[in-house]
């Protein structure tokens, strides 16, 4: 097994980081149980009196 090289960059992680939380972020607006999460990850401000509601 090759160990992972110190001085390796981390910027693809930082370039990928972006695309997963938001594929993250849309799975969870659209399942109820999880829009509670989505409202934590976004700036919705109208969404948080629509999820205490329901």
């Amino acid at each position: 097994m090759r160990s992972a090289d110190p001085q390796s960059s981390p910027f693809p992680g930082a370039i990928l980081s972006v695309p997963i939380a938001s594929i993250v972020k849309i799975v969870c607006e659209n399942v109820p149980e999880l829009r509670p999460i989505a409202v934590v990850m976004g700036t919705d401000a109208e969404a948080l009196p629509r999820i205490q509601s329901e």
